[in-house]
């Protein structure tokens, strides 16, 4: 007996995609639900209180520097001397 291949013989079994896509994105519905029904939305934490001094501390003295353009220098130009070797 021969085989004949020109008929195309059996198909390979493939998988149907829509079927899982479906699955997948109710899923990703019903996580997205879930966490915004939670109710923790952060972590505490301890923030540092300020001291309970009776005494406040004066502020530091401060000063006032002030400065005054007169304008940009005159740059002096110097010719260059080239020394030409012969």
């Amino acid at each position: 007996m021969a085989f004949s291949m020109a008929g195309g013989g059996p198909s390979n079994p493939q998988i149907n995609v829509t079927p899982l896509i479906d699955v997948l994105l109710v899923l990703i519905i019903v996580f997205m639900v879930v966490v915004s029904m939670s109710k923790t939305k952060g972590l505490e934490a301890q923030i540092p209180q300020p001291a309970q001094d009776d005494k406040i501390s004066p502020p530091p003295s401060t000063g006032q520097l002030s400065f005054r353009w007169l304008g940009a220098p005159k740059a002096r130009l110097r010719r260059s001397r080239s020394i030409r070797k012969r």
